[in-house]
């Protein structure tokens, strides 16, 4: 059975090999995590654009594969990590590749295609959309990676957890009923007198 402790092991190779052949070394170490994506069901994965993890000695940055979506082709989740991994270069620079709201800008573009990803244009969310390209796909696929430990996913909040079906309160029709000084609109029966001409109000035919 797959554990979590060998997920974490082949992501940090990963992400080495990834830093020395693409990234030419240039990346600072930084916190792998995989966590759940809670409501948001469109992310894969994400990049903490502050320092959240600390010690006494020094702080790191976070990349998290998003756990409902590790069980996807192999090649998927390293051009995830791959399009994660841009944004830590572009922090660690001192370039803001992101606006409010997840638009991910021509910077963030420029970056991702200069390490080896197509970029397409994703509605509000700018150039977010990232794959391999055809000369990274093949050296992802030639690093010596256990391949077979992403085969495991966490089930999603919605499919475990399904909300029960709301049953449809049955509609009380309307009838008119009326005294000689008002008329009401009520469902059901109504049994009272008007306070002002003391005379019980009547059913009305419809």
């Amino acid at each position: 059975m797959v554990t979590m402790d060998l997920v974490i092991v082949e992501l940090y190779k990963a992400f080495n090999e990834i830093n020395k052949i693409i990234f030419e070394n240039t990346l600072p170490q930084c916190m792998l995590t995989v966590q759940s994506t809670g409501k948001d069901i469109n992310t894969l994965g994400w990049f903490t654009v502050c320092k959240v993890w600390v010690d006494e000695k020094e702080e790191q940055w976070e990349i998290n594969m998003v756990a409902e979506y590790l069980s996807r082709p192999y090649i998927e989740i390293m051009s995830t990590l791959i399009h994660e991994m841009v944004h830590l270069e572009n922090a660690n620079n001192n370039i803001e590749d992101v606006k409010y709201g997840g638009y991910h800008n021509k910077k963030f573009a420029e970056s991702a295609r200069k390490r080896g990803l197509i970029v397409e244009f994703y509605g509000r969310y700018g150039f977010a959309f990232t794959k391999l390209n055809e000369k990274t796909e093949k050296i992802i696929e030639g690093l010596n990676l256990n391949k077979d430990v992403f085969k495991i996913n966490r089930v999603p909040r919605i499919s475990r957890f399904p909300r029960p079906e709301r049953k449809s309160k049955p509609k009380v029709k309307q009838v008119i009923w009326e005294c000689n000084c008002l008329r009401l609109k009520v469902g059901g029966d109504l049994d009272i007198t008007c306070n002002k001409c003391k005379e019980k109000f009547k059913l009305v035919e419809n």
